[in-house]
């Protein structure tokens, strides 16, 4: 009889405990747990995730990349901020998706919300060495620029410093922190390093991505085309060389649902750069 009022015991408990971990995950907004821990990036996209990110419907693949179509051949490589993952879009209303379909090539949709420039980039060569891309395509916003700088954006991330000339890449690995998630939240608390001149460390980095592909092209959009950050990046885009598209002057009311592209915006952004790569 006392075992088994204490199985009847140990069971209780056990369900009880169960139905506390059901809570404790469902208070977890959906579009935190499409992204995990990544030693080196900060972040990045939950391997065979499918549910809502940004109050869309998302689908994540097995290789950690939004999908974006099933296209074959040498992929067109796409990297960046939310405004290339699609924040506030479906899978197929994204930039990287349709450029897919204007071009007929395989386009990989490699963009992570909350990402600064410097974490695109180091996305990107980790994905280059993956895929071969012979194009790759890096969308920035002027924030992006600035959290470059920051050793924390939401939660823990790489930053990049100039010291004696040389740009180096710190905070890695990247210290594994449970609270919070990105700059997808209000709250974020950005931490900046001790400089505030992003010259130096951006043309470096632009540098490392010209670097990666036969052809790279660099995309400007937002809504500040007249900032310092992005005065400073076309300066280096052009003393590298870098192809560059700069839409930041372009973008009007029209294409924007809250805070990101619409359908129209993203479509508007692939036919822009469809038409640069025909050149």
């Amino acid at each position: 009889m006392k075992r088994a009022a204490l199985i009847l015991a140990s069971s209780l408990l056990a369900l009880a405990a169960a139905d506390l971990a059901v809570r404790i995950v469902t208070r977890v907004p959906e579009h935190e747990r499409a992204f995990r821990y990544d030693t080196r990036l900060g972040w990045a996209p939950r391997e065979d995730f499918v549910g809502i990110v940004a109050g869309a419907p998302a689908a994540i693949t097995a290789d950690g990349l939004r999908a974006s179509g099933h296209q074959t051949g040498r992929p067109i490589l796409a990297v960046g901020d939310s405004y290339t993952f699609g924040a506030e879009v479906a899978d197929a209303e994204t930039w990287p998706a349709y450029l897919a379909q204007l071009t007929g090539r395989r386009v990989l949709n490699g963009g992570v919300n909350g990402y600064g420039a410097d974490q695109a980039i180091l996305r990107a060569e980790t994905l280059t060495r993956r895929y071969q891309p012979d194009t790759i395509v890096l969308g920035l916003i002027q924030p992006d620029i600035r959290r470059s700088l920051y050793s924390r954006h939401g939660r823990a991330k790489p930053y990049v410093v100039t010291r004696r000339g040389a740009t180096l890449l710190c905070g890695v690995p990247v210290p594994h922190d449970a609270t919070g998630i990105l700059g997808l939240i209000e709250d974020h608390h950005d931490v900046m390093v001790a400089t505030t001149r992003w010259r130096p460390e951006l043309e470096r980095m632009l540098g490392r991505f010209r670097s990666l592909a036969p052809r790279t092209l660099l995309v400007l959009y937002g809504h500040d085309n007249r900032s310092l950050e992005f005065r400073d990046v076309r300066l280096a885009a052009i003393s590298l060389g870098l192809g560059m598209l700069d839409l930041s002057d372009r973008l009007g009311p029209e294409f924007y649902r809250r805070q990101h592209f619409n359908p129209a915006g993203n479509l508007f952004v692939s036919n822009e750069i469809a038409k640069v790569l025909q050149q």
